[in-house]
């Protein structure tokens, strides 16, 4: 199984990509025809109306690394934020914003995504991709927010993770007799 998405929108985020949900920007760089099911449960289940929403936060995950992509429906944009940048790599994660966009354009198609019946469609592959400048990673630090990611006081779980570690460590290194 692939990893979680999270698509953020008006209130709260929600996870996606259990069972047989996909994340949106999974679902809109993937291959292949989206199901009928999949795209009644995003509308019904963790979006609104596309016309009341200002912004939509898609975290995307291409070749091993993850960025994030604010549609911004107000300004009419898609910013591109990226903590650890590659000018190798550029031009394949913007075809990917491009990707999520033309996604959002088939979907936005269906007239169930609007409050109100007057609202002009919405065109995301139309807008323009925006990138501000972001602090950078350092690559030697990322460990080390790893590690505070995992042990910082806000992880619930962050003993059960510590426990699974050592019991995965210890599997390498202590003798099975």
């Amino acid at each position: 199984m692939g990893p979680t998405y999270y698509v953020y929108l008006q209130k709260e985020w929600r996870p996606i990509g259990q069972k047989n949900h996909y994340g949106v920007s999974q679902i809109a760089t993937g291959r292949g025809p989206i199901p009928e099911a999949t795209i009644s449960a995003i509308r019904k289940n963790f979006m609104g109306y596309a016309d009341e929403v200002l912004k939509i936060y898609c975290p995307m995950w291409y070749d091993n690394h993850r960025f994030l992509v604010i549609v911004d429906l107000s300004r009419k944009q898609l910013v591109y934020l990226d903590s650890l940048r590659s000018p190798t790599a550029r031009s394949k994660r913007r075809r990917q914003i491009r990707k999520l966009a033309i996604f959002l354009d088939d979907l936005l198609d269906d007239r169930a995504w609007y409050a109100n019946a007057n609202t002009d469609k919405i065109e995301c592959s139309e807008f323009d991709i925006k990138e501000p400048e972001v602090a950078q990673q350092l690559l030697e630090r990322r460990m080390r927010l790893a590690i505070d990611m995992v042990l910082k006081y806000h992880n619930d779980n962050r003993m059960e993770t510590v426990e699974a570690a050592l019991n995965y460590w210890r599997s390498f290194t202590i003798a099975p007799w």
